[in-house]
């Protein structure tokens, strides 16, 4: 599929630190706030222009980040520019939550009509199962609870590691099982597509006229919405893989 144009897209980013900034410059050096800086990069370089970054920057632990007023701003704006909305570090805000309070983050992270890209791992919001999303906020609360435990106890660091590798094989586990999932329902999809591209008369189309022709005609994603650009170009990219793997010449 033709290389698409880089889209428009605002940041957001969401620390919980001892002491609140007294400005801006001491805002950049926050630890966690500088660490998002450069996830967020790396996802602009593969394909988004910064279009402004929106901060919210706490002390109190329990802040579900999908209510604060940063959060509400940074949506607008993406929805304003019709672009993307790059979370620094989506499950890692969620970390001193308690469950039912991260199922709201997420809940709300679901009904948002915009795009959202995790820019830890550079996926879309809609990618994740709904397995996978609690695997991945259980790995990120073991790991703040273990730092906790670890410096209140002096637990040894080899054995915090341990259960941490635990977390990450779950999280491992979790994504295969959505991997497999989308090449079978890409593959469910394979005869719609040709179809598409017979209708249109070429071997290959936009990433926004597939996404189009498949809302069209009723299709909807795994996550039973509308297809965007992003979701159609990561059909066309399984299918095409598929077709290099039923023909390795």
């Amino acid at each position: 599929m033709p290389a698409t144009s880089k889209r428009p897209a605002i940041a957001f980013i969401f620390a919980v630190v001892r002491k609140l900034p007294n400005s801006g410059a001491e805002l950049a050096t926050l630890a966690p706030v500088a660490e998002q800086h450069r996830l967020i990069a790396v996802q602009v370089q593969r394909g988004f222009v910064g279009k402004g970054a929106r901060h919210a920057v706490t002390t109190y632990r329990r802040q579900r980040f999908v209510d604060h007023p940063a959060f509400g701003q940074a949506c607008d704006d993406a929805r304003a520019i019709s672009g993307t909305l790059l979370i620094g570090d989506v499950f890692g805000s969620m970390r001193n939550l308690e469950a039912p309070d991260a199922i709201h983050c997420m809940k709300a992270l679901d009904a948002l009509e915009i795009d959202v890209i995790n820019a830890l791992d550079g996926r879309m919001w809609t990618s994740y199962a709904t397995s996978e999303k609690q695997s991945l906020y259980r790995a990120e609360k073991t790991r703040s609870q273990l730092r906790g435990v670890r410096i209140k106890s002096g637990m040894p660091k080899k054995l915090a590691a341990i259960s941490i590798a635990d977390a990450h094989r779950r999280q491992k586990r979790a994504a295969t099982t959505l991997q497999k999932n989308a090449y079978r329902r890409a593959l469910a999809l394979k005869e719609v597509v040709s179809e598409i591209l017979s209708s249109t008369g070429a071997e290959s189309i936009s990433a926004s006229v597939l996404a189009k022709e498949l809302n069209t005609r009723g299709i909807r994603s795994s996550r039973g919405k509308n297809w965007s650009p992003t979701t159609a170009d990561r059909l066309w990219t399984r299918l095409k893989e598929m077709e290099k793997l039923d023909d390795p010449s």
